[in-house]
């Protein structure tokens, strides 16, 4: 999950990934985060597949060096992984799946790929454009608004239907993910 560290962002738009990543940790019961390879990570087992959750604590821009040395460290293939993250281009709360994809500006995105590639799995979750690019990163790093009940309900839907992606090359998986959430 992709976000910066610190109460000061905790809200943040620009802290989804985190989000997601809390409410699983939460949801799944799994053991308390611990501080390792510049990241909390925790690991537990959904659907019989074990999972890792890594919340890097470089700052967004540098989250690359975290997810590399965890990729290293544990030998994990890039097609294994999936980064939850915020989307500017995408309508609020519309979810996309991705591999092989560009970054789309997004430094997070862009530090990985330089770290460890584009093999890996995008799971992008729309915040909406704030329709000019200077207001972009007042935008991001804003708190969500008590209006906006769809962040809630999405996070608690994608971790609901997670499972599906504990094995996504099993045929269809990432479809009916997509499909249960927009």
């Amino acid at each position: 999950g992709l976000g910066n560290p610190g109460r000061e962002y905790e809200e943040t738009r620009h802290n989804l990934g985190f989000m997601v990543l809390d409410e699983l940790h939460h949801y799944y019961k799994f053991p308390p985060y611990k501080k390792k390879f510049q990241a909390l990570i925790s690991q537990s087992v959904i659907s019989e597949h074990k999972v890792m959750l890594a919340k890097p604590q470089t700052f967004m821009n540098n989250s690359g060096q975290s997810v590399s040395e965890i990729v290293n460290f544990y030998k994990i293939f890039p097609e294994n992984i999936f980064i939850f993250h915020d989307e500017l281009d995408l309508p609020a709360g519309k979810v996309r799946i991705q591999m092989n994809a560009g970054a789309a500006g997004h430094n997070g995105i862009k530090s990985i790929h330089q770290h460890v590639g584009k093999n890996l799995w995008r799971v992008r979750i729309g915040i909406n454009h704030p329709g000019s690019q200077n207001q972009v990163h007042n935008h991001v790093l804003s708190n969500f608004q008590k209006s906006e009940k769809w962040c809630d309900a999405l996070i608690k839907k994608i971790v609901m239907d997670i499972s599906l992606l504990c094995s996504p090359l099993k045929e269809g998986n990432i479809s009916k993910f997509i499909n249960k959430l927009n």
